[in-house]
């Protein structure tokens, strides 16, 4: 009786030791890892001005992710959605926003805006219309981390009415 009481209780206890070291962490499927992307958007306003000037406050900017980039590893069957991300300068041309990302790779982030139209101060002091707007812009983001990416709107003359 004592070797069965005793074998019982060493069986019992391994069962313990088996299943109460497990470390591992269950991951919510429904809730995607985050990352953070922040950083100061700039435009040139003014040629007398030696350095870029804050983004306008308000401006809209568009964060893509194409969604494969999401999973571990890609169905070619499944045809995966662009998403689409928004979030408005503010002060001092300063942005920030979560963004779903990836335990496995860095996913890109291509950055869009809507033109925008705005003064330009010339040289001379005298004041013209410039379409401001973005051109092929992106970054990278990981899980977990916070990236800075500071960039700059390009400008083009706005072409007259004759």
């Amino acid at each position: 009786m004592k070797k069965v009481f005793f074998t019982l209780t060493i069986a019992i206890l391994s069962i313990f030791a088996i299943t109460g070291c497990d470390k591992t962490e269950d991951v919510d499927p429904g809730k995607p890892p985050m990352a953070t992307l922040k950083g100061i958007v700039r435009a040139d306003f003014d040629a007398n001005e030696t350095k870029l000037t804050p983004m306008v406050s308000g401006t809209k900017l568009y964060f893509e992710i194409n969604a494969e980039e999401l999973v571990k590893v890609a169905d070619e069957k499944v045809q995966y959605e662009t998403l689409i991300y928004e979030t408005t300068i503010g002060a001092n041309g300063e942005y920030s926003i979560e963004l779903p990302a990836s335990y496995y790779k860095a996913v890109t982030v291509n950055v869009k805006s809507d033109d925008l139209l705005y003064e330009y101060n010339k040289a001379d002091n005298t004041k013209t219309e410039k379409i401001y707007y973005l051109a092929g812009i992106s970054t990278t983001i990981n899980a977990d981390r916070v990236t800075v990416f500071d960039f700059d709107f390009a400008s083009k003359n706005r072409p007259s009415n004759n």
